[in-house]
């Protein structure tokens, strides 16, 4: 309190209070208080604008994933490969996978292209399978390829299989 009593007092701050400059603080003062007011409403607009930017954004995300999931449910997309894309369920026990042999198996495939490309009929049309055309056997048969239309003369295009694991077994054609 005696502190509060000698600066209340004190000579400095009577002057100070009965001059003119007393009119320049308080100006400042509330030219400050009026602008950091009008920062702070400036700063709850933006922060407001962001916050309805976020909900709208997670209601589209809502919907996104909700069309995600009816479209990517396991009956459709069943549906759709069977009856636009000639596709064929693999029976859950007839799936298996072969094991690598390493270098080896990358040699023949490089080597089985090649002969790919040199044995493609050119009566056949691109991205059909060469096998029924040529009369080869399964093994030479899911190896081979013809060009397609974007790849450069003398490359292979993607393979495309003509037989699957279980039907080079059987002896069966694809699709039936």
């Amino acid at each position: 309190m005696e502190l509060a009593g000698a600066l209340a007092n004190h000579r400095l701050l009577d002057r100070l209070i009965r001059s003119r400059i007393w009119i320049a603080v308080i100006a400042f003062a509330l030219i400050g208080i009026v602008a950091m007011q009008l920062w702070v409403l400036k700063l709850n607009g933006g922060i407001g604008r962001a916050i309805e930017h976020e909900s709208l954004l997670t209601r589209e995300n809502a919907t996104l994933s909700a069309t995600d999931a009816e479209m990517s449910a396991g009956d459709r997309v069943e549906q759709r490969a069977a009856g636009g894309e000639g596709m064929v369920m693999v029976p859950p026990g007839a799936l298996r996978f072969l094991a690598t042999r390493g270098a080896l198996d990358a040699r023949l495939a490089v080597a089985a292209l090649g002969r790919a490309t040199v044995q493609a009929p050119a009566a056949v049309p691109t991205g059909t399978a060469t096998a029924a055309a040529s009369g080869e056997t399964s093994s030479t048969a899911a190896a081979t390829s013809t060009p397609t239309a974007g790849a450069p003369s003398g490359e292979a295009g993607p393979t495309v299989p003509t037989t699957s694991p279980s039907s080079a077994a059987s002896g069966a054609t694809p699709g039936g």
